[in-house]
C-alpha cells in the first residue's frame, strides 16, 4: 500500500509550512507603494529603451534593506537574484547598464517627488500595522520627528 497519492492536494505549500519565501515583505512594501509622482515626471528621449521608474525605486528601496554599499553592488545583486528583479518590476533578462540608469534616476528625480513617496508609503504601513507611527527617525538622524 502506497502512502503517496500524487492527485491529493495539498493543504499547505512546502513554502507556508519551511517559510522558504524570503519576498514575502517585499510584496506587501512594494504592493503599498504608490509611485504616481514619478510617472508624471515620465521623460522619454531619444536612446535605450526606458526602465520602469517605480522598479528602480523599488531596486533602491530593496538596496536600503540589504547591507548593499553601493548601486554596483545592487546591480549585481539583481541579476543574481532574479526573483527581487521581477518582485522590483525590473525584467531580470536585460542585460542592462544598471549603474548608469540607477544614477540618472537618482540625478533627474525631484526630491520632492520622492519625500511624497516616503510620506505616503509611512502612513500607508501605519495603517496595515506593519510599522509603528509614535515616533520616526530617519538615516540615523537624532532628531525625532511625530508621525
Amino acid at each position: 500500500m502506497s502512502t503517496f497519492n500524487p492527485q491529493q492536494r495539498l493543504l499547505l505549500s512546502a513554502e507556508y509550512l519551511l517559510d522558504i519565501n524570503p519576498l514575502k515583505k517585499y510584496e506587501l512594501l512594494f504592493d503599498n507603494l504608490d509611485c504616481s509622482p514619478l510617472k508624471r515626471h515620465t521623460q522619454h528621449t531619444k536612446g535605450r529603451p526606458p526602465v520602469p521608474k517605480p522598479g528602480l525605486l523599488r531596486a533602491l528601496i530593496y538596496k536600503n534593506f540589504k547591507p548593499l554599499p553601493t548601486l554596483y553592488d545592487l546591480a549585481v545583486d539583481l541579476v543574481d537574484n532574479p526573483s527581487i528583479a521581477l518582485k522590483c518590476n525590473l525584467h531580470p533578462s536585460h542585460h542592462l547598464a544598471l549603474v548608469e540608469r540607477f544614477s540618472s534616476f537618482l540625478r533627474d528625480t525631484p526630491n520632492t517627488h520622492l519625500q511624497i513617496i516616503r510620506k505616503r508609503l509611512v502612513h500607508e504601513l501605519i495603517e496595515l500595522d506593519q510599522i509603528k507611527g509614535n515616533l520616526l527617525a530617519i538615516d540615523s538622524c537624532s532628531l525625532l520627528a511625530k508621525v
